[in-house]
């Protein structure tokens, strides 16, 4: 129980928070694109989902980690693309994977104490 609040509840609070932006309809007035929002939303759901794989010691977990975010990064584009007032577009799904990519970046062992495990 103590792994699904620590773990899991961050980072399905944190995914719901960026689906339910992204079905907001863009409100009038706003015309600056928000690409660089993509890759900071995306390394932040990244640092989530690979504390809850790091959780189960997970084999590849930085893999598994890069590939569910890729997942949910076109699933992101999919939704806007039914949203009106928004656009989805491959480039976001890239900005989306180098947000995430980002998290290689830190792979040390600062990350590992913060995520609290070995593989740091």
């Amino acid at each position: 129980m103590k792994k699904l609040i620590s773990h899991w509840l961050p980072f399905v609070l944190y995914l719901g928070l960026v689906y339910f932006f992204s079905t907001r309809p863009r409100p009038l007035g706003i015309s600056v694109d928000m690409g660089f929002l993509h890759p900071i939303e995306f390394f932040i759901l990244a640092f989530l989902l690979l504390r809850v794989v790091y959780s189960y010691n997970a084999k590849y977990a930085f893999t598994l980690t890069i590939l569910i975010v890729a997942g949910l990064a076109i699933m992101d584009e999919i939704i806007q693309s039914f949203t009106p007032g928004r656009i989805s577009s491959l480039t976001d799904v890239g900005l989306d994977l180098i947000g995430a990519l980002f998290i290689l970046v830190f792979k040390n062992k600062k990350l590992g104490k913060i995520l609290g495990n070995k593989y740091g």
